[in-house]
């Protein structure tokens, strides 16, 4: 794990000076698992050209290779990205030849350009599609560019956390990656699972001896005693191991009903451990600041909304308050409820939004949460947490496990004159994007505007709109202009959507619901 400050420093996130002897970027990769049922399953892999807008650069190159579960190249493809535009792969269309029922494999993604990227893992959307829906989580893996990429971010070995299993025998949870170039010969590696309560169970496992560049897909509930005695209908994960040659950021989620649908997060560090003096952060401006702050849209189309907190947080007791705010940014008022954290008890934080409304007596069909940590001047650095967005009463439940963080408070920050968000367009009739302009800032005041543009796969055109976000308000950007998204993007077209806003707080999430149960949803790049 490289430490929050180093990842800031290396990616200029908010402005902060290089570090001495900074490499650049000329290579950047995502690995993915495939998972293939014909007629019933297929992979999705989609980027846009978003270096050419992001980062003026002309063209660069996307090398994808397609390998099977043992690692063995199956397809090699080429392409010359000179256009901001969707580009779509699915991965039905590579084993168009073989045919097979069944495939358990990978995409490679590399982008190769002459001029510094910066970062070294690419904006790349993954999905597994199905007749239930689609769901989706963003590059988590990759593998290394070269020796000093792997020894700055195996500057501390922790354990992966932070998702959910489900413990009905509908649901079989696991985590996958794609090995790098070194064989494993049979690692050993531990799982510990938690339950709202805090009670634990402990497994040791081993790896099968698994070939440079294979594929790990990793059932965690192996007999059904292990199950047995927890409570509540979910759990959550810590897997500690040692595992090397990649970077070891698991894919994860339930599968459902014997592949109908598969849900799609990814881990994240456990840093209850962490030593390192970054891992508490301290409030540069408490008067002036909220500790740390995060904003979460509140729509009553959902059965649920779902913040977790899990166990995985630097022990430094921190309070969870909750400011709901409606559409136009107006307070409405403040739960009475305050939940305390990472005060070093392991029992996971469930934390339904819609709830906390109602136990108010209160109505807010449509507006956003504002959720402010207060450590009292000083909070984790990294506050991992879960966003899960239901339709319960459905015949079919498989929620979204959204895995982000909270935001502490950066004065670089402030400087910022905008940002710059994107997104992958899934469904214009069928898809949220909910842009919210909420800040650490106590007393911030600024409205923001946004200039959108719609990308579609077909070509390079693209389609412009325009939408004006109040402080603490929050748009669904597709509201009412579903026909017209869809008629540019064509039937079933997955497109992309840029977004460029005066104010650096602009943040996000979309969300896929098709009606049927299946939620697929993730924070914006």
């Amino acid at each position: 794990m490289k430490s929050y400050i180093n990842h800031l420093k290396t990616t200029r996130s908010f402005g902060e000076t290089l570090p001495k002897n900074y490499k650049p970027t000329m290579r950047s990769s995502a690995t993915f698992p495939i998972q293939y049922r014909a007629g019933q399953l297929d992979t999705i892999c989609t980027f846009m050209g978003y270096w050419l807008l992001k980062r003026n650069i002309e063209k660069v190159t996307a090398i994808i290779t397609i390998r099977n579960k043992d690692g063995e190249k199956i397809k090699v493809e080429s392409h010359v990205i000179d256009s901001t535009k969707s580009y779509v792969f699915k991965a039905s269309q590579f084993l168009k030849k073989h045919k097979p029922k069944s495939f358990l494999g990978s995409f490679e993604i590399e982008i190769f350009s002459a001029v510094d990227m910066v970062f070294p893992y690419p904006a790349i959307t993954f999905s597994f599609e199905s007749k239930l829906g689609k769901t989706f989580v963003h590059t988590c893996g990759r593998i290394y560019n070269d020796f000093d990429d792997l020894s700055q971010n195996n500057n501390q070995i922790v354990p992966e956390s932070g998702f959910d299993l489900y413990l009905d025998k509908k649901y079989e949870p696991f985590f996958s990656f794609i090995n790098g170039p070194i064989t494993n010969n049979g690692k050993k590696y531990e799982i510990e699972i938690i339950d709202k309560k805090g009670f634990t169970k402990k497994f040791s496992r081993k790896l099968k001896k698994m070939k440079p560049f294979s594929t790990a897909w990793i059932p965690i509930f192996l007999k059904e005693h292990e199950r047995k005695g927890f409570s509540g209908e979910k759990v959550s994960i810590k897997i500690k191991h040692n595992f090397e040659g990649f970077f070891p950021r698991f894919v994860a989620g339930n599968i459902y009903d014997s592949y109908k649908a598969i849900s799609l997060t990814h881990s994240y560090y456990d840093t209850s451990d962490d030593q390192n003096p970054h891992s508490i952060y301290k409030n540069p401006d408490k008067k002036n600041y909220s500790d740390s702050t995060v904003s979460v849209p509140i729509d009553n189309r959902f059965d649920a909304i779902e913040l977790v907190v899990y166990p995985n947080l630097k022990k430094k007791s921190t309070n969870l308050e909750f400011l709901f705010f409606d559409k136009k940014g107006v307070f409405k008022f403040q739960s009475s409820n305050v939940i305390e954290i990472a005060n070093n008890t392991k029992n996971i934080k469930y934390i339904d939004l819609l709830d906390l409304i109602e136990q108010e007596g209160q109505k807010l069909e449509f507006g956003h949460c504002k959720v402010v940590f207060d450590g009292h001047g000083a909070v984790p650095t990294r506050i991992k947490l879960g966003l899960n967005f239901s339709r319960a009463s459905k015949k079919h439940n498989l929620p979204s496990n959204i895995c982000f963080n909270a935001n502490v408070p950066n004065k670089n920050l402030t400087k910022k004159p905008s940002t710059f968000k994107w997104c992958t367009v899934f469904s214009a009739k069928k898809q949220m994007i909910y842009l919210m302009n909420s800040s650490f800032v106590k007393k911030y005041s600024q409205n923001a505007h946004v200039k959108a543009k719609l990308w579609r796969e077909l070509d390079d055109k693209h389609l412009k709109l325009n939408f004006k976000i109040n402080a603490n308000g929050v748009i669904n950007i597709f509201d009412s202009l579903e026909k017209r998204l869809e008629n540019f993007l064509g039937k079933n077209g997955i497109g992309w959507i840029t977004l460029e806003c005066n104010s650096p707080f602009v943040s996000g999430f979309y969300v896929t619901d098709f009606g049927k149960g299946v939620i697929g949803a993730d924070h914006l790049y």
